[in-house]
């Protein structure tokens, strides 16, 4: 079997999803009339470059024998320097996905039968970002009151853990101006702390919240507003600060009594390490759509086992990005949770996959289609701007 062409799929036309992100999606075409399906994850300006480089890309690819995975991975990683940046990491990304999905495809199994078998029959959701409203996006909560009210909604659905970020606006929908270097005024972290009460509340006592900072704090606010969270059950505490300050990462590791989560802005292994060497870390939350693909996302979580570092996949795209992340859920042995972003699960990102894979109870069931299970809905077809490499069927 060799690959002999690409599809770059973007929808230009659509509204901005949640970071300003038009769908990308990549089919890689082989000899034997079998094609794989991938996705890579990048924001707002990063789109038209992403497909740029996916193009370039599938000029190296053409000819190669599509299970020859790990040959391909690195090839692209290193000999065409798409180590570091998200852009050319999430090229790397896709096509690594649909390589997998041709695997899959050609063998007539899921792809988790690829990766070791499942470890675990469903796996564990949470429903994210409930800042944006759910299960309405157009109706976002501002007040504790509302925040309390979502959670309720969300545990009525089966969710009893829920993320949100607390810092975007203030009890009337203003939008907070966040400085690393200036401290939130009291009143600001007192609305926290009643937010967080309030969604502890709607959840129940046996409810968890993530607290998402978006990497957009500094260290003596991150640890103020784990402070204001007293009295929560919190599960972990996602990028308190950026990434790029490992020292203060753990520093606020230790000034706070919670689980601190990092990793959908540091790809790969190269980007973990740092994080591994210093303890300040429990939570690892890499994307595979931007770290690596599947070949590197499970090199990634194996790696983080060796340390005791969980697992929680960054799932924040459409629906490809989803099927392989459900695949990569079942088969990690220390898998803590799969994000269900309430963009990811709303009924225009929902649209553009043939399959739709909804939470039950807390917990997703595992596809058992062949490949990643997942393939472009006919209904958006005519959606995309469609840009061809080499020989494509169809």
């Amino acid at each position: 079997m060799k690959i002999i062409g690409t599809e770059i799929l973007i929808d230009n036309n659509g509204p901005f999803f949640v970071g300003k992100h038009h769908m990308v999606f990549l089919k890689v075409y082989t000899d034997e009339g079998i094609y794989g399906l991938g996705e890579p994850i990048v924001y707002g300006l990063g789109v038209p470059a992403v497909a740029e480089y996916l193009k370039e890309l599938s000029k190296v690819i053409i000819g190669e024998d599509p299970f020859n995975t790990e040959k391909i991975w690195h090839r692209l990683h290193n000999g065409w320097e798409t180590l570091g940046g998200p852009v050319t990491v999430s090229a790397l990304s896709a096509i690594d996905i649909a390589l997998w999905d041709i695997k899959g495809k050609a063998l007539g199994v899921p792809v988790y039968k690829l990766l070791g078998g499942k470890v675990r029959d469903k796996v564990p959701v949470y429903l994210s970002h409930i800042e944006f409203g759910y299960p309405d996006t157009d109706k976002p909560p501002f007040t504790a009151e509302e925040f309390g009210e979502v959670a309720k909604k969300a545990r009525s659905d089966g969710y009893r853990i829920v993320k949100a970020s607390f810092i975007k606006n203030d009890d009337k929908g203003n939008i907070n101006p966040i400085d690393r270097y200036r401290a939130f005024s009291p009143d600001f972290i007192k609305l926290i702390g009643e937010r967080m009460r309030a969604i502890q509340e709607g959840l129940g006592p046996d409810g968890e919240i993530i607290i998402e900072n978006n990497a957009l704090t500094g260290p003596e606010d991150a640890v103020r507003i784990a402070e204001a969270a007293k009295g929560c059950n919190i599960s972990f505490f996602e990028e308190p600060i950026s990434p790029e300050h490992i020292d203060q990462m753990k520093y606020v590791e230790e000034k706070t009594n919670f689980a601190i989560a990092t990793g959908e802005r540091a790809p790969t292994r190269a980007g973990l390490l740092p994080f591994l060497k210093n303890a300040s870390v429990r939570i690892w939350m890499p994307d595979v759509s931007n770290t690596g693909g599947i070949t590197e996302f499970k090199k990634v979580a194996d790696l983080a086992e060796s340390f005791g570092v969980g697992i929680s996949s960054h799932t924040c795209g459409g629906p490809v990005n989803q099927a392989a992340s459900i695949q990569l859920g079942a088969v990690i042995h220390n898998f803590h949770s799969h994000e269900h972003h309430v963009h990811t699960i709303n009924k225009y990102n929902f649209k553009y996959g043939k399959y739709k894979y909804e939470a039950k109870d807390g917990y997703l069931d595992v596809p058992e289609l062949p490949g990643i299970g997942q393939e472009i809905s006919e209904d958006v077809i005519d959606l995309f701007d469609v840009y061809k490499v080499g020989e494509v069927q169809g």
